[in-house]
């Protein structure tokens, strides 16, 4: 798996490709270029549409949601769109509003990098 973090004024953009399981996650989540490149962000993209194979099962991503939600608690009013696979999309949203439904984030999860530029392109 390999990722690229993409910072765009208020925009930070999280690409990733090929394989993916729920450590690259964790990984990301940790590395000091992704914690330093949230910081003072108002919009982020993490498109997961250029994977390839993924090993992520439902128990992980709720995990992975509890440790995103993390960073909320640090970085206020963040809108977080999430680009997945569409037959993932809308359990996806009901998890992400569950479990991102006491901070001061705003969560989408969309199908198409299009859907989430012009989710991200309205006025907040």
């Amino acid at each position: 798996m390999s990722y690229q973090i993409i910072n765009e004024n208020d925009l930070l953009k999280i690409e990733f490709n090929g394989s993916l399981n729920a450590l690259d996650l964790i990984f990301l989540h940790q590395s000091q270029d992704y914690k330093t490149a949230i910081q003072n962000k108002k919009k982020m993209l993490i498109d997961f549409s250029g994977i390839s194979h993924s090993q992520i099962r439902d128990e992980d991503t709720k995990g992975l949601a509890m440790l995103g939600k993390m960073d909320a608690h640090d970085v206020k009013n963040l809108h977080l769109v999430i680009v997945v696979a569409d037959k993932d999309a809308d359990s996806t949203q009901i998890l992400f509003e569950k479990v991102f439904a006491d901070v001061s984030w705003r969560i989408n999860i969309v199908e198409s990098v299009k859907q989430a530029n012009i989710l991200l392109a309205k006025p907040q």
